[in-house]
């Protein structure tokens, strides 16, 4: 814990998914190591009701800006004089630079700038270029990644100095885990079988094609196995759909396509078997954080920081990126032993509790502040 207590202002301007239980997170961690905290984020904000210890504000209105709310957002932030603003962001670069430059106007902070997507050009509902992004992490005094490759990408493609990038993990999702769940309160193996999910937005670098077609083979060797895909799709899911008939699993697959809301996440979470994320690129992923809340082993590829997120035979599988004959044995394996199964989950939890603790990140964003 700092010496002084600090006024920190967190920015994440979402309140949806996975940047705003990061940002929830780290609040109530910096909150509860004695700093005042206030987090400028949507209308109807996904946490809203989950007790943090800090101040909230709704400034947008799922990342629009709401004139009368932001001006008034800004008035606070002459009157209080923060010492930070940290603003989380994906993959809307310009509103993002926006918010830092008028912060800059209206307050002497240090300015630090998570980015959840390095190089978010060209993804779905992504605002701003290459010159956008080189600019946003020019103003910023400091700039967090979740992944060593990460720091290396801001570095040579940005521009960005070595000496203003730090590389913090994900956060766990501990809160979710403990969210009375009243939608349909599954436990793992709920229904008959064992569960392969998939969970969150479906798009193209998600890789998920190949865990369709992995369970085939996946099928042959455990009957009993059922896949799960659960998310938004951010893509036409009709060849996926198309897959599973043709390969003739449609009655071991279930899909729950559109939006999630925070309070179904547990379920899902809680009735599988292992989390599988088959992706072909990624930075870093909050749904191995959420896994581990929950105990469950993953099989992940070995693309983006997900190596550095998942210890190989101990929280789960790692595998290369494309492989669909290595991708289906992973999953099998995991599924066939319930001794290594249950190992794995087990760890899982640890390194929730120990790497991916808010209290050790909270310390560590606190270092990132100047404190």
């Amino acid at each position: 814990m700092s010496q002084r207590r600090l006024k920190i202002v967190i920015v994440e301007p979402s309140g949806r998914r996975g940047l705003i239980h990061y940002a929830h997170g780290l609040c109530s961690a910096l909150a509860d190591a004695g700093h005042q905290v206030l987090l400028a984020t949507s209308v109807d904000f996904e946490t809203r009701g989950v007790e943090g210890g800090y101040e909230a504000m709704e400034v947008f209105d799922r990342l629009r800006p709401r004139v009368v709310k932001l001006l008034r957002f800004f008035t606070t932030l002459a009157s209080t004089a923060p010492d930070v603003v940290h603003i989380q962001g994906a993959v809307h670069p310009a509103l993002y630079l926006v918010l830092m430059k008028a912060a800059r106007l209206v307050c002497g902070a240090r300015i630090v700038y998570t980015a959840h997507e390095v190089a978010p050009v060209g993804k779905k509902g992504a605002i701003g270029g290459e010159r956008t992004l080189t600019r946003l992490y020019a103003g910023a005094d400091a700039v967090i990644v979740h992944a060593a490759p990460l720091a290396g990408e801001l570095s040579e493609r940005f521009g960005v100095p070595a000496e203003k990038v730090f590389v913090l993990p994900m956060g766990n999702n501990f809160f979710l885990s403990r969210i009375d769940d009243k939608i349909d309160s599954l436990t793992e193996g709920a229904g008959g079988g064992k569960t392969v999910l998939f969970f969150g937005i479906i798009e193209p670098r998600k890789g998920l094609m190949h865990l369709v077609r992995a369970f085939a083979h996946i099928r042959r060797r455990v009957p009993e196995a059922r896949l799960r895909i659960v998310g938004q799709p951010y893509e036409d899911v009709t060849p996926y759909l198309e897959e599973i008939e043709r390969l003739g699993i449609g009655d071991a697959v279930e899909t729950s396509f559109g939006y999630v809301p925070m309070e179904e996440i547990p379920r899902h979470f809680r009735s599988a078997h292992v989390v599988v994320l088959p992706y072909t690129y990624t930075a870093q992923s909050a749904v191995v954080a959420t896994a581990y809340a929950f105990s469950k082993p993953v099989v992940t590829t070995d693309v983006g920081g997900l190596p550095e997120m998942v210890e190989h035979g101990e929280s789960g599988l790692l595998v290369p990126s494309g492989d669909e004959d290595r991708l289906a044995d992973a999953v099998a394996a995991v599924l066939e032993d319930d001794g290594l199964r249950q190992r794995m989950g087990r760890r899982a939890g640890e390194l929730a509790a120990t790497r991916l603790g808010w209290d050790a990140i909270a310390k560590e964003t606190l270092k990132v502040y100047g404190a």
